[in-house]
């Protein structure tokens, strides 16, 4: 898994991130499981995320803000199932698709979350799943 990430502070307190995100299953193997099941499983084992970010970096205070936007993309044997995100495609992987939110500070660390989440199943039939969050958050 390789993680990098950039940040843009010249508009103080207002920041640009641009975050991107690889994941390759290096323990696949494709003749173990021929040998163990006797079917030939194509080989599904990268993933990858890339987001851009834009607002104050950690919503403390009232009228503080941040938007996002990202794409994400993962293959059925890039990562186990039960360590994905349970949001993005409810969960596991074979998915790829964009989230799309945002968050506004409603009083001093509390903030409101917003956003949307559209997928689409990579392999096999097809399966849409769309996904609109809000969630009230606070800090104490």
């Amino acid at each position: 898994n390789l993680t990098a990430k950039m940040e843009w502070a010249a508009f103080d307190p207002i920041h640009v991130v641009l975050t991107g995100d690889y994941v390759r299953n290096l323990g696949f193997n494709q003749q173990e499981i021929l040998n163990r099941t006797g079917l030939s499983v194509q080989r599904r084992v990268n993933g990858y995320q890339t987001m851009l970010t834009v607002g104050t970096p950690k919503i403390k205070q009232r009228g503080e803000w941040q938007a996002n936007v990202a794409y994400k993309y993962l293959e059925r044997d890039a990562v186990l199932d039960a360590l994905t995100d349970s949001d993005f495609h409810l969960g596991g992987t074979n998915a790829k698709g964009f989230v799309v939110g945002g968050s506004y500070g409603v009083d001093d660390n509390a903030w409101v979350n917003l956003r949307w989440i559209s997928t689409n199943q990579i392999d096999g039939a097809p399966l849409a799943i769309d996904t609109l969050q809000l969630d009230l958050n606070t800090r104490f």
